[in-house]
């Protein structure tokens, strides 16, 4: 027998039963929901962003970190929208 159903009772059969009905059973839980901290962009509203922070001439980390924050993107999708290669992007976020 496992220790969950031996928690219910000793008697194998009786213990399912007992396991089965307090499953089955109606509560009165609450859930909070959390609300997601960080924004999550695809990708044309990262190209979008990239763009813009690009127009402020700032270097290549500063660019990659800010994008990262701002979005939910893979290392390669940023890769991808930068031009920069992902081992090069890897390391500007390791850096920092």
């Amino acid at each position: 027998m496992s220790l969950l159903l031996a928690m219910f009772s000793e008697d194998n059969e009786k213990a399912k039963n007992l396991y089965i009905e307090y499953m089955n059973k109606k509560n009165n839980d609450e859930f909070i929901d959390l609300k997601n901290e960080k924004p999550i962009m695809d990708e044309e509203e990262a190209k979008l962003l990239f763009e813009q922070i690009s127009a402020r001439q700032v270097d290549n980390t500063e660019v990659i970190r800010e994008l990262k924050q701002k979005s939910d993107l893979s290392l390669r999708q940023i890769a991808a929208i930068t031009g920069i290669n992902k081992d090069r992007i890897n390391k500007f976020l390791k850096d920092g």
